[in-house]
């Protein structure tokens, strides 16, 4: 897989996350985006201080790891551990997550792969060659 522009091109993907804190306690968020190497996550205050408890900012050096899962239309679950790349606040009680995939199974990343490059065809109107 070459990391091309088009590998981070996110697409509109709606849906719920399930993300396992390090207590085992599955803390649901909501799926704004989905690209070939990670997602978009979008929470309130109360959530993000669980999933990623006593941290007031992310670096590349102290990143954290959260165990997600996530279910895609035509395709299934999907379970990964992602890195949180940043958090920005959106608004005064709405936070957003990117995450990148750091651990995954070939299965999903060639789910992944089709589902994003699907979409993308669709967005741009062209049919598969």
């Amino acid at each position: 897989m070459s990391k091309s522009l088009i590998y981070h091109t996110l697409i509109n993907a709606q849906g719920e996350v399930l993300v396992n804190t390090s207590d085992k306690v599955a803390v649901s968020a909501r799926m704004e985006g989905l690209a070939r190497d990670g997602l978009l996550l979008q929470c309130d205050r109360k959530t993000l201080d669980t999933l990623i408890p006593r941290t007031a900012s992310i670096s590349p050096k102290q990143s954290q790891i959260l165990d997600i899962s996530f279910g895609l239309a035509e395709v299934g679950k999907i379970e990964a551990l992602c890195e949180v790349i940043s958090i920005r606040r959106l608004a005064r009680d709405t936070f957003e997550l990117d995450l990148r995939f750091s651990e995954v199974n070939d299965r999903a990343i060639h789910v992944v792969d089709s589902y994003v490059e699907r979409n993308l065809r669709k967005q741009v109107g062209t049919a598969p060659n």
